[in-house]
């Protein structure tokens, strides 16, 4: 799951880049610009998850939202953004948790869904592999680090340390919940009768399914859309930005990441082409 974060908060950096004038100038061409953006990537997502196997979950609808949400966000300050992702590292688990029990739908939206409004924005906002309204929280913490000098040595290495200490410590506020506070006596208390007790709490530490349970919130698993995850994974992708910074300030470095670097200016390819041989490779297993 840090990687799915890693992707939404460089996208907010990415996004910073490209949006600079809207700053200080008029927003209507980077609004164009990002609407024209997110029409195409959402139609290819959407086509993709059309033709593909189902199992496979195309993030590729959910960054064209996002980019549609971004643009009145453009010109908040920092600390708007900051705060919006505060909010929503609040908001968006209980969204999630409100969303189990209900009759609302989670397949992948395909082209079909854009005639079924529900189908659509359901599993994009809330209830699909990678909801909106928690990943939002990425793209604005990503969008206040572009914002930064990223050329300041200094600033690399806050970013590392500030990630670092985050990320440890969400992973041990969570654990003292599940492991010393009874968090996981009554997880593992909601399991089926037929599951031991020690893969209950296997399954619940790693693979959760979703629980209807206030302690749900207290999860730590990967892909579990919960205060502490949101929190663990947005501080190992400021960790992993800052490391890289500080790393790419050697001459060397830069030229031996070059191919990395060449990947990252045509990802848009990368990752569709990704997604198809995936297809493929699960087609030869049936």
């Amino acid at each position: 799951s840090q990687v799915a974060a890693l992707a939404p908060v460089f996208a907010g950096v990415s996004l910073t880049f490209i949006t600079k004038r809207s700053r200080t100038g008029s927003l209507l061409p980077d609004a164009a610009a990002l609407t024209t953006r997110a029409l195409v990537i959402t139609l290819i997502g959407l086509a993709l998850n059309s033709a593909l196997d189902p199992d496979i979950d195309v993030i590729l609808p959910y960054y064209g939202l996002m980019f549609l949400l971004v643009i009145p966000l453009l010109r908040r300050s920092s600390r708007v953004l900051i705060g919006i992702s505060m909010g929503l590292v609040v908001v968006a688990p209980l969204a999630v948790l409100a969303s189990f029990n209900t009759d609302l739908p989670v397949d992948e939206p395909t082209l079909a869904a854009l005639i079924h409004p529900v189908e659509l924005f359901s599993p994009l906002l809330v209830t699909g592999s990678y909801p909106i309204v928690a990943y939002m929280a990425f793209i604005c913490v990503g969008m206040v680090v572009g914002r930064l000098d990223l050329s300041d040595r200094r600033v690399a290495l806050r970013l590392t340390v500030l990630g670092a200490v985050l990320a440890a410590g969400a992973w041990f506020l969570s654990t003292l919940i599940l492991f010393r506070v009874g968090g996981l006596h009554h997880l593992r208390a909601a399991a089926p009768l037929t599951v031991s007790q020690q893969e209950a709490q296997n399954i619940i530490l790693w693979d959760p399914d979703t629980v209807s349970s206030w302690w749900w919130l207290v999860e730590r698993a990967p892909y579990a859309t919960t205060p502490f995850r949101m929190v663990h994974d947005l501080g190992i992708a400021m960790a992993w930005l800052g490391l890289s910074l500080l790393i790419t300030r050697s001459g060397l470095a830069r030229r031996a990441l070059g191919p990395l670097a060449a990947a990252g200016a045509m990802t848009l390819t990368l990752y569709t082409a990704h997604v198809i041989v995936l297809d493929g490779s699960s087609f030869l297993e049936d």
